[in-house]
């Protein structure tokens, strides 16, 4: 079968996707900025995080809370490295999904991707654009814009 009649056969994959990577778009567009925004400018600066467990909280509301906040960072996780390919903030998106994932070690990957100049130039440029002040750099302890 060539590609062309693959395509015509499947046209509801197409749509799929399509309407998929559009909502992906939008949600990167809206969601993601909005959470940015709202994580103090020191995040990333302690060098240990003191996670939330529901050892922490009580068992009712700690054990739904922790699910919930991991699976919606996974599906952010995943939308980030689909718009990796596809429209919209996918490394902005991946993380803020790390943020919200519980795992060993997370802290420290997170510090050591906004340590990138990059990253940390469109975190702070997006912050900068609302009105907040820029994250402070995790590995130098100083700002970097």
């Amino acid at each position: 079968m060539l590609p062309w009649e693959w395509l015509q056969t499947h046209s509801e994959i197409l749509w799929a996707t399509g309407i998929a990577s559009a909502l992906m778009m939008l949600c990167g567009i809206a969601v993601v900025p909005w959470i940015l925004l709202r994580l103090p400018r020191d995040y990333f600066l302690p060098p240990r995080r003191h996670p939330v467990t529901p050892e922490r909280l009580s068992l009712a509301v700690g054990l739904p809370l922790l699910v919930g906040k991991n699976f919606l960072g996974v599906v952010l996780i995943l939308a980030g490295l689909a718009m990796l390919v596809l429209p919209g903030q996918g490394l902005l998106t991946i993380i803020l999904g790390l943020a919200l994932t519980n795992f060993p070690g997370k802290f420290t990957l997170q510090r050591r991707l906004v340590s990138h100049p990059t990253i940390l130039n469109s975190l702070n440029w997006l912050r900068r654009r609302f009105g907040r002040a820029p994250f402070i750099a995790p590995d130098t302890g100083g700002e970097k814009s």
